[in-house]
């Protein structure tokens, strides 16, 4: 028994820490895309992931898109997903 609340203990300090580390945040949306293209910052597009492009980034990705949708940017060949 003393093994079991152990484990349990140790688990809920884990998951504790692990979320705490998913909150940090390195750059915001806008300082990433000001980053990304030099200042000058396209106008965001969205792409719905249905049909024949949800199965393309299925088999690239080897797992389901987690949104029907995705917005990125782009400017030229460059591009920026969040």
């Amino acid at each position: 028994m003393a093994i079991l609340r152990k484990f349990i203990l140790a688990a809920l300090l884990l998951i504790g820490v692990t979320s705490a580390w998913a909150d940090t945040v390195y750059l915001s949306r806008i300082d990433f895309l000001n980053q990304a293209f030099a200042g000058d910052v396209p106008e965001a597009k969205t792409v719905w992931w249905v049909g024949d492009k949800k199965q393309r980034v299925q088999t690239a990705l080897n797992a389901e898109p987690l949104s029907m949708r995705s917005r990125y940017w782009q400017q030229g060949e460059r591009t920026a997903w969040i």
